[in-house]
């Protein structure tokens, strides 16, 4: 399993009835994404966050090269401002741990 999460703010004037239609959108792109696992979306004081779940890191790196090239992605990333973090990685197995 890989995951992405990203932590961002809307620009200034981006309402969030502008931008919920938008993920909700992204969510229906992912979906049909090869490798896609599942989405989740959180609204904080001021911020988001959202985190996407893959099956494999060559299919999420492939799958935000796509989002990046697409109408949705460009359409998203309009309502962003560009100070935006995330992280990337992988499910660590700690049952040799424990």
């Amino acid at each position: 399993m890989y995951i992405q999460t990203f932590i961002f703010r809307l620009h200034a004037d981006v309402s969030e009835e502008t931008f919920l239609p938008l993920a909700a959108e992204l969510h229906d792109w992912l979906r049909q994404q090869p490798g896609y696992a599942s989405y989740a979306l959180y609204r904080g004081q001021g911020e988001w966050m959202d985190q996407i779940f893959w099956l494999s890191e060559p299919e999420a790196e492939q799958a935000r090269v796509r989002f990046r090239e697409s109408s949705i992605g460009q359409r998203m990333l309009a309502h962003v401002d560009a100070d935006h973090h995330g992280f990337s990685g992988s499910c660590i197995d700690l049952s040799a741990w424990l």
